[in-house]
């Protein structure tokens, strides 16, 4: 019972939209972003931006810093440091690195809070945007975590145009698509001037199943220039989207609203009655 009602809990999360933005004229937008930052991403990928003008957003989670990923070395204070001197968007993805939907929420906020001290001691500023650790929240944490921060980013592949949901922004990983499918995805946001947000971890040569390579990187970040791209951090993109849009401050977004998603996947409406019932109760 307990992983039907977190399946139906990521559902709901996913298909309504509980923060939005009617986004109006301001793209085409890329982001590039990269989650846990291991050392790689620092050393290798913050430069290839760098060379090209444009600076990234790294998620990052506090007691992974100057430590190891089950993987791949993570950066260190100094490095988080740099990375904010030269920039670069330093961006919360929880304190431990945690389960979500295993969550409970007060343990939840107390992270967050132990996320947001020991980020804003190391860089200087606290983190105004959000990804979900594994990129699928529940839909309790998606409401939490949508009222502490501007943005929440998850892996869900997409392009965020029209309605956005602020809550769930759509995020395309670079180490799931080959090279045909990354210049798709980037013609597919100039002809519909939305907001495209990439999404990887290490940057290096024999990357890990989750990060990219320098060479590849570089072509993607040279790609959108060329197209005619904006290239920005999550933070100043959604900045330019909501004085674009008209709408208030990101504290005065509208929180309580929920609206069916857009997306051409199965509907709330589509679920069939048991399901509904199920949802009610969550």
């Amino acid at each position: 019972m307990f992983a039907l009602k977190q399946k139906l809990s990521r559902r709901l999360a996913r298909h309504l939209h509980t923060s939005t933005v009617a986004a109006r004229a301001f793209g085409p937008i890329v982001s590039f972003t990269f989650d846990d930052a291991p050392v790689s991403a620092a050393a290798q990928g913050a430069p290839i931006l760098e060379d090209e003008g444009v600076r990234g957003t790294f998620y990052l989670s506090g007691a992974m810093i100057g430590g190891r990923s089950d993987i791949q070395p993570i950066v260190s204070a100094d490095q988080v440091r740099e990375l904010a001197q030269k920039r670069h968007e330093i961006a919360c993805h929880t304190y431990g690195h945690l389960e979500l939907c295993r969550q409970d929420l007060r343990c939840l906020a107390a992270d967050l809070e132990q996320n947001r001290q020991t980020l804003s001691a190391i860089s200087g500023a606290p983190p105004t945007n959000f990804a979900y650790p594994y990129g699928r929240p529940s839909f309790s944490t998606k409401r939490l975590l949508q009222s502490q921060f501007t943005t929440c980013r998850g892996i869900y592949p997409g392009i965020n145009s029209d309605r956005i949901d602020l809550g769930l922004l759509f995020a395309v990983p670079l180490y799931e698509c080959d090279d045909a499918e990354i210049l798709r995805w980037i013609d597919a946001v100039v002809e519909r001037r939305g907001w495209l947000i990439f999404v990887t971890h290490d940057v290096q040569d024999g990357p890990t199943p989750f990060g990219t390579t320098p060479k590849q990187l570089t072509s993607y970040v040279h790609a959108a220039r060329q197209l005619g791209c904006a290239c920005l951090t999550v933070d100043n993109a959604i900045k330019r989207i909501l004085k674009a849009s008209k709408r208030p401050a990101p504290g005065e977004v509208d929180r309580a609203s929920a609206r069916p998603t857009a997306e051409p996947e199965r509907d709330l409406g589509e679920m069939q009655p048991a399901e509904s019932r199920a949802l009610a109760r969550l």
